[in-house]
């Protein structure tokens, strides 16, 4: 049987595709083959890509459109995270240099808009397994507590997977992972084409991400973001108007 005419809880794969697709969450694109519409580029920046891990094909299109949310999608059972959490823009910005130099599969930016989270920046690197996760949390706590614009105050903590796994599908100490979820991922997968970030596409996003960087840092006060400005301000201040008026004349009745 044809993998696509699989039921999966409330319905064959093929209409989970048809869904997704009328949905806007995967494109189909003329040949037989899918493709991941691209994330905001403001928010995060893939600063190192040393794996293909799938995420986006993970996270956006199995667990949200084929398990409903209701299963950790297979080919995230060894996912572990190492998370650091910049308190400013000077903190992301120099948590950037850190990543960049360093051949950890990683990324940073915006949190904000992360409905799971409750910080402004982060950034994360991706490990395979729990002992690779706490060699390289040893090796970024040194790295970060070393830097004068970070410092040991600077949160940092190793997590299993997606925080949007744990919200709907527990513990992430609990997850199972049945051994039959592989064949039918793989054969999902290979009808996608996942994109590839080339050294001229990363300085492209390197320089959007940052200015979207800015001006989120502008929005909730970070004035730090003048430290990438030359010290000018994003906007000019607003012309405050004093209640009282000073030549002492009497309100307009």
């Amino acid at each position: 049987m044809d993998g696509l005419e699989e039921r999966f809880s409330s319905a064959t794969i093929r209409e989970k595709f048809r869904r997704a697709g009328e949905q806007g969450a995967i494109i189909e694109d003329g040949d037989g083959n899918w493709s991941l519409p691209p994330p905001p580029e403001t928010r995060y920046l893939q600063v190192k890509i040393t794996k293909d891990l799938g995420c986006g094909f993970s996270l956006r299109f199995l667990f949200r459109h084929v398990y409903e949310k209701a299963t950790v999608p297979y080919a995230c059972r060894a996912c572990y995270k190492v998370k650091i959490v910049p308190r400013s823009l000077r903190e992301l910005i120099a948590l950037r240099g850190i990543l960049e130099s360093l051949d950890y599969h990683s990324k940073c930016g915006v949190d904000f808009y992360n409905p799971h989270s409750q910080d402004w920046y982060a950034g994360f690197l991706y490990l395979d397994g729990l002992d690779e996760a706490r060699a390289a949390y040893r090796v970024m706590r040194h790295l970060v507590d070393a830097d004068p614009k970070l410092g040991p105050a600077v949160g940092m903590t190793i997590k299993r997977g997606c925080t949007e796994y744990e919200v709907t599908c527990g513990p992430a100490d609990k997850y199972e992972f049945p051994e039959e979820m592989a064949a039918m991922e793989a054969d999902l997968r290979a009808r996608f084409k996942l994109s590839v970030v080339t050294p001229t596409d990363y300085r492209i996003r390197r320089a959007k991400s940052m200015v979207g960087w800015i001006e989120f840092a502008y929005s909730i006060k970070d004035d730090t973001y003048l430290d990438f400005t030359g010290g000018k301000r994003l906007y000019p201040a607003t012309v405050a108007f004093s209640p009282e008026d000073p030549s002492g004349r009497p309100e307009i009745s």
